[in-house]
């Protein structure tokens, strides 16, 4: 005796443009969709994840299968059941869907690496929408040449039906088989939703240096370290953020007089030269220039920055900093030329 999902399958019936590609146009959609969603960051969580499963583990099988297979199966009466004249049975088809999809996102990983792209959550999301995109309207066109009674259709009863038929309607042992095989394939779709929705991002750290203009080059070397007393220099601070996300930074430049003694630096004396606040994005570098205009005279003083994760504490201090870097610099008297200069200079404004 025939099942009923195989004599529905077999019924031949009108089946016009907006049956044959309504799921192409659904599942098309709903990738346009998911992956607009996560590549803006609009979803988190829970929501993210179950939206990158779909999206990873069916929708570019689906897709695919579709492109393949644009017919309906068909009955083979001697063995009571549908066979691939045309195309496979719905088990089968979303079977297929889910296996070439975990297939389709592991060999998207060579084009993306022969063009150079980095292999991340962005690229792949982008990659498997188009691959939803064309594999849908292919299957459209496909499906659309065919006669509208061999047309692919969504039989919700039958699928319904088929789904008993494969877990109750068979010996225990086929049972259990194709329960494993299907929480098996949905275990490697979430692992990979997982690895979209929460890429591993190593670890988290805040990177910082000091540089020194050079011809407009910046470099990690030569540093100034002779100063006249009350002139500018400058030196820039670069911050790099790999924390994961924006951060806020508060940099302090000191310059300390200090003696060391028995392997112990003991401040003498501190000034504070400059303060600054930075806002670095995400995986961004950020550089801000601080100024110094020393009044304290002496070799060998030290020059700190000081750089802290949001505000920075009144009295900036190597114990107390994160970040801690320091140059060692003699602060001369200034010259007469540059002494009457200044003079002359700051003595101007009063004269108006």
């Amino acid at each position: 005796m025939m099942r009923d999902s195989d004599a529905v399958e077999s019924r031949p019936g009108d089946h016009g443009l907006a049956a044959a590609t309504g799921d192409l146009a659904a599942v098309a959609g709903f990738a346009l969709v998911a992956g607009s969603l996560l590549l803006a960051d609009v979803v988190t969580g829970p929501a993210q994840v179950a939206l990158a499963a779909v999206l990873l583990g069916f929708a570019p099988g689906y897709a695919t299968v579709s492109a393949l297979f644009p017919a309906r199966g068909v009955l083979d009466p001697a063995r009571r059941r549908t066979r691939w004249v045309r195309g496979p049975n719905w088990v089968e088809r979303l079977s297929l869907s889910v296996a070439t999809s975990l297939v389709l996102v592991v060999l998207l990983g060579v084009p993306i690496s022969l063009l150079g792209l980095d292999f991340g959550a962005r690229t792949l999301t982008v990659a498997v929408v188009a691959v939803v995109a064309a594999g849908a309207l292919l299957g459209a066109w496909r499906r659309l040449r065919l006669p509208s009674e061999d047309r692919l259709v969504v039989p919700v009863a039958r699928l319904r039906a088929e789904a008993k038929a494969s877990t109750v309607d068979v010996p225990a042992v086929d049972a259990a088989l194709n329960v494993a095989l299907a929480v098996a394939v949905v275990a490697a779709a979430s692992a990979l939703a997982v690895g979209l929705a929460a890429p591993d991002r190593g670890e988290a750290y805040t990177e910082v240096a000091l540089l020194d203009d050079r011809g407009g080059d910046l470099v990690a070397s030569n540093y100034t370290t002779s100063i006249e007393r009350g002139d500018p220099a400058n030196v820039t601070l670069t911050v790099e953020n790999r924390e994961g996300e924006s951060r806020e930074y508060t940099a302090v430049l000191v310059l300390q007089r200090v003696r060391t003694t028995d392997g112990q630096t003991v401040v003498l004396e501190r000034e504070e030269l400059d303060r600054i606040g930075l806002s670095v994005p995400d995986e961004r570098t950020a550089e801000r220039t601080l100024t110094a205009r020393p009044t304290m005279l002496g070799d060998d003083l030290r020059m700190n920055v000081f750089v802290y994760p949001g505000d920075a504490p009144s009295e900036a201090s190597a114990s107390s900093a994160p970040h801690h870097l320091f140059l060692w610099v003699d602060v001369q008297r200034a010259s007469a030329g540059n002494a009457s200069a200044s003079a002359a200079g700051s003595a101007s404004p009063s004269l108006v």
